[in-house]
């Protein structure tokens, strides 16, 4: 017996969001139009068995969720700029592991709302020609996003550094990427960082920024070296700067652009944020003595 997700047959022009169990009717609601709209087209076996499709799921949401916010003001979706920009609070964390969401077992729906099919023919052929060129993960999809649908200016430049310098330390290891590109993505990376207006807006202390600095200098010292860029040494620097430095600039971010119709969610969303920010900040000084304890000698 195959389990299916039954999502209320709700009017999303007139759906109001007072509690989680009225945001969660919402989200099912979208998903299965999403996922009916995949399936009209013949898209959703080259979508769904994709191991980063929750990348694309979760920014169809967040801009479906804000073209019918604009209709009606009491649909308010939470969502929030994070570790790969735009999601939903709800796909946040299976966007963070890339885990898939459970979409073939929604129900199927007879109509698809114009914000749905609009976003879905929009963002889905530049999904799946970006995983054709890219691979696994799609870099260009996510480039799209992050130059032509950034609705927060000020954030934009960071997550293009960010997402430069990471698909930069990914090709390393496979010998593709030059050292004068590696110098140019650490440069613009930390430019971002350091910009004021940046700082400001995601409330971050100099002394913060400072401890992230040496971590980036001595990633990049490390970086430009041939041998050295092969090593565990290497890759275990690497996964604490994608997993510990870079997820302490999407706590902030997310913290700063989540928006959502909740109150006391939102205080208790910032709370928890801002404790897990302070962990991975406390952490670098540590881990810094014990990367240069390890440094190659030829680094």
């Amino acid at each position: 017996m195959s389990l299916e997700i039954r999502s209320a047959n709700i009017d999303l022009y007139k759906h109001k969001i007072h509690n989680w169990f009225d945001e969660q009717q919402a989200i099912f609601s979208v998903e299965s139009q999403i996922l009916q709209w995949l399936k009209d087209n013949g898209e959703d076996k080259d979508v769904l068995g994709n191991r980063s499709s929750s990348l694309l799921i979760n920014k169809l949401i967040y801009f479906i969720s804000e073209r019918l916010e604009k209709t009606n003001p009491s649909l308010v979706i939470s969502r929030g700029w994070y570790k790969y920009g735009p999601c939903f609070e709800h796909g946040r964390k299976g966007e963070e592991s890339m885990s898939l969401f459970a979409f073939d077992k929604h129900k199927t729906v007879s109509r698809i709302l114009p914000e749905v099919s609009q976003e879905c023919e929009q963002q889905v052929p530049k999904y799946l020609k970006s995983l054709e060129k890219d691979g696994s993960f799609p870099y260009g999809y996510i480039h799209y996003i992050y130059s032509e649908r950034c609705n927060y200016p000020w954030l934009q430049e960071y997550y293009l550094g960010k997402h430069r310098l990471s698909q930069v330390l990914s090709d390393l290891e496979h010998g593709k990427t030059k050292e004068k590109d590696i110098i140019k993505a650490f440069i613009d990376f930390d430019r971002a960082i350091i910009n004021t207006k940046y700082q400001k807006e995601i409330n971050v202390r100099q002394i913060d920024i400072d401890k992230i600095l040496e971590v980036t200098a001595l990633l990049s010292c490390t970086a430009r070296d041939p041998e050295n860029s092969k090593t565990e040494y290497f890759r275990n620097m690497r996964t604490y700067f994608t997993e510990n430095v870079l997820l302490a600039f999407a706590i902030k971010n997310y913290e700063r652009t989540l928006h959502t119709g909740t109150l006391g969610f939102q205080k208790l969303i910032a709370e928890n944020m801002e404790n897990n920010y302070k962990n991975y900040l406390q952490d670098i000084p540590d881990k810094l003595r014990f990367y240069y304890s390890l440094m190659p000698t030829n680094a």
